[in-house]
């Protein structure tokens, strides 16, 4: 089987990695990047800006590899996306050691094979995004898990927290919607006495919490005054970042005080481009998970899935009516728990994230793994039923008809293109199960080709709509953009989305190995730092300013440091006013960038940032102005605020 695993392997690795070069930017993460690449603090505080002034919205644990590797190779998108290829090879192995344990290792080929060809991690193990490292943590915590189960190993079953904790530095909270299924299972079904069980998970649990908040809490425990400020929040604290904006009041706003409600603004009141994406219109819905948005990306096998998991149920009620002793009961006892781990994996990440506002499809990559091993579960069951001499035969050819109306189903719903497909995948179904029909009632052998004929038509029907939404990748532009990875075709509900600006192919890069450094710079870009470079003589920061998209592309495409206001939620209250007064009266700042808001604009509501805007606008002059943000036609200000530093800076 390992000449069947490495085949796969190195196809979802050429699938990932085919257009590395094209693969963009995630400009707010890569400008973080680019931070840690100018200042080794910039890494130690997950900060945005050279200048440490302000943390990223979230933690930085998943950028780490994408600044290793532009150390390494430079400051290229092929190189932020490299880490995330291997993390795709290191889930695909992982993904086949726990179907080969569950099952045998026909099982654990099978699962590698779907996981590598399932829509959503194709677009996402080749873009710079931070769902990459969740997926292989999370796997290679199941994958550890399952070992700890099969050798009642507290050793392995801590192994598996700390992946868990590797998870948590890269999406906080959704690392731990899998730690309730470990648990669970492994209470249920280790074969050791309850209490020492117990005692196992609760030493387990309490490495994963310590580890997972071990970064965020040494962040914390910096003096403010020494540290950045905490973007997310309106309290600079990092637990109100994590578990807050970045957690449960994605589910009930206002839970956790001190969190900027970012995520859930109304429309008009300062909403950013990570609520603007093509999953938007789905993103608060209850049943997002049966809608095109989400199912062309990891739902094409939802029946043969919910027929794997009723399958398992069946043989863990057949063998709880059998005695079994050494080490069969000992395969019961992996199987059993696997099954169960799965299952309540699969639904407890499916129900938090249905509830939860979803502003990305790859949100969902967290279920692939279950999904497709019930999938594979399920396929492989009902194919031994075929053989059997009761009417439980019959199932085969009826799972296939009802995959192949799920498939016609997602493929006319999930974009125009490729409505090609309903036609193929309906023929070649029916005729796969009229097939396997024909042959069973006629009891022709399992060597006779028609009954290979029919198998293969039914693996034809089942796979070819993710297969095909998979190669979609390979395409130019394939794959979506670096901050919203997506495979395929949009559904035509969002045509018109809108996401995060990302540095797309074209004049921006020469892929794959080159990246001008003033690239991502238009004419009026270049003029502001030209302008700012040739008069900060010893100004320790470029400007400060509040419009977020203009500090990133200085920070990507130059050597200065700009100093954002108000974060990336833009209501961030940072810096207060006595800040901004110090670093202009001691030197470090002169200039100030502020946005012109007109009026049909409305400016975003944070009173921090409108106390700095009136100050400087009252003590600083009007020196240049212009469209310094690219592709938009709001204009800004520079002020320039060097006479000021000489004047009373508490007046105002």
């Amino acid at each position: 089987m390992l000449p069947s695993l490495a085949a796969i392997v190195m196809a979802a690795v050429l699938l990932y990695s085919w257009n590395i070069g094209y693969s963009g930017l995630s400009t707010y993460y890569a400008a973080s990047v680019r931070a840690m690449l100018a200042n080794p603090r910039a890494i130690m505080f997950g900060a945005l800006d050279p200048a440490v002034t302000t943390t990223l919205d979230k933690l930085a644990g998943f950028l780490v590899p994408q600044a290793l590797s532009a150390k390494i190779f430079g400051f290229q998108a092929w190189a932020l996306s490299l880490p995330q290829v291997i993390e795709g090879a290191i889930t695909i192995v992982a993904s086949f050691v726990i179907g080969a344990r569950w099952r045998g290792p026909v099982m654990g080929v099978s699962v590698a094979a779907v996981m590598a060809f399932t829509p959503m991690l194709g677009a996402m193990f080749g873009r710079p995004m931070e769902d990459g490292m969740l997926t292989m943590c999370v796997v290679l915590a199941f994958a550890s898990w399952q070992r700890a189960l099969m050798q009642r190993s507290l050793l392995w079953l801590c192994i598996s927290g700390a992946w868990v904790a590797v998870g948590f530095q890269a999406k906080m909270l959704q690392a731990w919607l899998i730690l309730p299924a470990l648990l669970i299972a492994y209470l249920a079904c280790a074969p050791l006495p309850l209490r020492r069980r117990i005692g196992q998970i609760a030493l387990a649990g309490a490495v994963t919490v310590v580890l997972s908040l071990s970064w965020m809490t040494a962040i914390q425990l910096a003096p403010a005054n020494a540290r950045p400020f905490v973007d997310g929040t309106t309290s600079n604290n990092t637990y109100s970042m994590v578990f807050g904006y970045n957690g449960l009041d994605r589910l009930l706003p206002g839970a956790i005080p001190g969190a900027v409600p970012q995520l859930n603004s109304t429309p008009g009141s300062g909403q950013t481009p990570a609520n603007s994406t093509a999953t938007s219109q789905a993103s608060r819905n209850v049943a997002k998970l049966v809608l095109p948005q989400f199912t062309t990306q990891m739902g094409w096998l939802y029946p043969v899935a919910l027929a794997g998991i009723v399958f398992e149920w069946l043989a863990w009620r057949r063998s709880r009516q059998r005695v079994t002793t050494g080490p069969e009961r000992l395969t019961e006892h992996v199987r059993a728990g696997t099954a169960l781990g799965l299952l309540l994996w699969l639904f407890i990440t499916a129900g938090v994230m249905s509830a939860a506002f979803v502003p990305h499809a790859t949100y969902l990559a967290g279920i692939a793994l279950p999904l497709s091993a019930f999938a594979v579960s399920g396929a492989l069951d009902a194919r031994r039923l075929l053989a059997e001499a009761s009417r439980s035969w019959i199932i085969l050819p009826g799972l296939i008809l009802a995959q192949t109306g799920w498939a016609v189903f997602v493929s006319v719903t999930g974009g125009i293109q490729l409505r090609w497909l309903a036609p193929i995948i309906a023929l070649t179904g029916i005729a796969a199960a009229m097939v396997l029909v024909v042959v069973r009632m006629r009891k022709v052998r399992a060597s006779n080709r028609w009954y290979r004929a029919g198998l293969a038509g039914a693996l034809a029907a089942t796979l070819i709509g993710p297969v095909v939404w998979s190669l979609c990748v390979l395409g130019p532009g394939g794959g979506g953009s670096a901050s919203d990875a997506f495979a395929g075709p949009r559904p035509s509900a969002s045509t018109a989305h809108r996401h995060e600006p990302s540095i797309a192919p074209g004049p921006h890069l020469r892929p794959p190995f080159t990246t001008p450094r003033s690239a991502g710079l238009d004419h009026e870009q270049r003029l502001l730092v030209s302008y700012v470079t040739a008069r900060n003589h010893s100004s320790s920061i470029a400007f400060a300013t509040d419009t977020m998209a203009v500090a990133v592309s200085v920070i990507l495409f130059t050597d200065e440091n700009p100093m954002p206001m108000g974060g990336f939620s833009q209501r961030a209250p940072t810096p207060a006013l006595s800040t901004l007064q110090s670093l202009v009266g001691s030197g470090r700042l002169r200039f100030v960038l502020l946005a012109d808001y007109g009026k049909s604009q409305q400016a975003p509501g944070n009173p921090t940032v409108a106390a700095d805007r009136l100050w400087v606008r009252r003590h600083c002059a009007a020196v240049l102005s212009g469209h310094f943000r690219e592709g938009k036609a709001a204009r800004q200000t520079l002020y320039d605020c060097a006479s000021s530093a000489s004047s009373d800076s508490t007046t105002g």
